[in-house]
């Protein structure tokens, strides 16, 4: 569970520990400061409980005297039991003294409702109430008080002024009944051991009140409690100076003694009054200060713990969780990829060290993007390098298949016109022939011109028509001839524009190879992080050598290819120039024909011109058939051409496609 918490909660957590010491000192404190205060309420409470107390013993004490005496009274016992009730149920939780209470208000009730007086009911209530006065003043704690401005006057109003008061209520009794003039010696001695009692009581009341003043720091509280005094001694002296003078046989008489007693106990009663309240009024300030000064513990406490926590949450934020702050967001920048983050690592100690280490960090991480981007750079190179290849490649196919295209169209209109050039050779030679045997004819014609003129005539006129039919042979042959000549520049064209090509491809696989060389540099000086580019790498290579392969054999056909369109143009341009000496010959045919109608025409004038000129013709003819055999000799030579011309263009056309076929399958890879 800890290990899920961040490093600012485990420090805060460790300083809470830290002063958790502090946070219970300061609240053990709190604790005896409310422990005091509880205690103090319940002194408080006590003492009121005694003020009920002492009201009743004095209602009692009034009861009493009247029925000496006889005299009505304002007392009533009956309400004084209900009093002594309520103060019960008021003050009395958790003391115990409920039962004590409840028998001394039976008692009370009792003796309201007698008609005379009943001693033993009256020693047995005042016997209940001092045994309850005595439970409220263990369980208040009244007599246990530890402080000094309180203690005597809690022993004042708990003790000595209730035995003053009973010493009081018992010196009248007794000097009442002796206060005749025949009293024993007996009862004087007892008187005056009564009074020694009473003295002594008294002396103790005086030391008592003479601390009281001593400790009250109130100015109220000790002229009341002097002015009370100063009330309450006089009267009591009073009495015990008549009791003395009684037990000394200088009786005062027993009205006046019960004068005595009277402003001796409403002296003493008064003084008991302003006592307990004067103490509930000391205890109320002792509780008040209590308070006061658990407030001020806790203010201060409060005061030095947060100042405590905001000091040490300023120390660590400033030379622990502001730095940690200011490593993270780096780190996280860092995380980001960016390298513009700055730290100080000037401060010392563990944060110092974080910052020393953040840059060291960040000078690698700079370092890979360095090598990261020259990789980026190189990749990118190589992708162009590729996408060129690929466009070349492309067009090459393009330019290849139209090429190879159109060689294959030029070899088949060769091939084609070669088929015709023959056949009009035939067609020359047999005409030829036919010129020949009319030439032979001519000759017998004029042999035998002098007998039938109707005949030369007639051959010549044959001769006429087949050496125009040769010259138009011979015309139609020439315009082939020249057809094919431009045909076999035209391939001779498209054979240097795919030369071009193929040099283009080596000069792309050569930059390919030299970019191989450089991703392979590199890829080597990346490392492992470069072994997959390094392979990338040769294989590029490896691509770029069988690209330079395949190129040098498309060179050597296309060279092959040129070599071979170069004989096709050396023998066609033979071929063109022996059907331009069949045309010439084939003109001079015509001509002689038309020499030799003129000489039919005057054949009887000049026989013998005719004679030689039909020689002439004949010798014309001969030659005419031998520039026709010669001419069908240059036409074999130029089909044999074609034929070798597109068997050559036909593996050109192989080795193209399984070029093409290998670079393909090489981008696929």
């Amino acid at each position: 569970m800890l290990a899920k918490l961040g490093l600012r909660t485990r420090i805060l957590g460790a300083v809470a520990l830290f002063l958790v010491p502090l946070a219970y000192v300061t609240w053990s404190l709190l604790s005896l400061q409310l422990a005091e205060i509880r205690t103090a309420e319940r002194e408080r409470v006590g003492n009121r409980y005694l003020m009920a107390i002492a009201d009743v013993n004095t209602a009692l004490a009034e009861r009493t005297r009247a029925w000496d005496f006889g005299m009505p009274t304002s007392s009533d016992l009956a309400a004084a039991a209900a009093k002594l009730k309520a103060a019960e149920a008021e003050f009395g939780a958790g003391y115990g003294t409920g039962a004590e209470n409840a028998r001394a208000a039976e008692l009370l009730e009792a003796m309201a409702a007698a008609k005379r007086l009943d001693r033993g009911k009256v020693l047995a209530v005042t016997e209940s109430l001092t045994r309850l006065r005595q439970a409220v003043l263990d369980q208040s704690g009244l007599i246990l008080d530890p402080k000094l401005d309180t203690y005597h006057m809690m022993d004042l109003a708990g003790q000595v002024m209730p035995a003053l008061s009973e010493s009081v209520r018992n010196l009248g009794n007794r000097g009442r009944r002796f206060s005749s003039a025949n009293v024993s010696d007996e009862s004087r001695v007892e008187l005056l051991i009564a009074g020694g009692a009473f003295d002594l009581v008294r002396q103790r009341f005086g030391g008592v009140v003479a601390r009281v003043l001593e400790n009250v720091t109130r100015p109220d509280v000790h002229a009341r409690m002097v002015a009370a005094r100063d009330h309450a001694v006089p009267a009591v002296d009073r009495l015990g100076e008549a009791v003395r003078r009684t037990a000394l046989g200088d009786p005062v008489g027993s009205f006046a003694l019960h004068d005595l007693e009277v402003a001796a106990a409403t002296a003493l009663t008064a003084f008991i009054a302003t006592a307990s309240a004067d103490l509930d009024l000391l205890i109320a300030d002792r509780i008040a200060d209590n308070r006061a000064q658990s407030l001020t513990l806790l203010l201060i406490a409060a005061g030095t713990f947060c100042c405590a926590v905001a000091a040490i949450y300023a120390l660590l934020s400033h030379g622990v969780f502001n730095p940690l702050d200011r490593m993270t967001v780096a780190l996280t920048r860092l995380a980001d990829g960016d390298v513009t983050v700055t730290v100080d690592p000037a401060s010392g100690g563990e944060v110092g060290r974080m910052a020393a280490a953040v840059l060291t960090l960040r000078g690698s991480i700079e370092e890979r993007q360095r090598l990261e981007a020259e990789r980026a750079a190189t990749r990118a190179g190589i992708e162009r390098t590729e996408r060129r290849r690929q466009s070349l490649t492309e067009d090459f196919d393009r330019a290849s298949g139209a090429v190879l295209g159109a060689v294959s169209a030029v070899v088949t209109d060769l091939r084609a016109a070669a088929r015709h050039v023959r056949d009009e050779i035939e067609l020359a030679g047999v005409r030829s022939g036919s010129v020949v045997e009319a030439a032979g004819r001519a000759a017998t014609a004029v042999e035998t011109a002098r007998r039938s003129s109707t005949d030369l005539d007639s051959a010549s006129a044959d001769i006429a028509a087949r050496a125009d039919a040769e010259a138009k042979i011979a015309e139609r042959a020439l315009v082939a001839t020249e057809r094919v000549e431009a045909a076999i520049e035209r391939l001779g064209g498209i054979a240097a524009g795919i030369d071009q090509v193929v040099a283009t491809i080596a000069a792309i696989a050569s930059q390919t190879n030299l970019l191989a060389l450089n991703a392979t540099i590199e890829a080597a000086r990346a490392g492992d992080s470069g072994a997959g580019f390094a392979v990338v790498a040769a294989e590029v290579k490896g691509l770029a050598r069988e690209t330079s392969r395949a190129t040098d054999d498309v060179g050597e056909q296309i060279k092959a290819v040129q070599q071979a369109v170069d004989d096709a143009t050396a023998l066609t341009r033979e071929l063109g120039g022996t059907i331009r000496d069949l045309h010439v010959s084939s003109q001079a045919i015509q001509q002689e024909t038309a020499q030799q109608i003129a000489l039919a025409a005057s054949i009887v004038e000049a026989m013998g011109t005719a004679e030689t000129g039909a020689s002439t013709v004949t010798r014309d003819i001969a030659d005419v058939q031998h520039a026709v055999a010669s001419t069908d000799a240059v036409v074999a030579k130029l089909t044999a051409t074609a034929e070798t011309l597109d068997r050559e263009f036909e593996q050109l056309r192989e080795r193209t496609e399984t070029f093409l076929h290998g670079v393909r399958a090489a981008d696929a890879a």
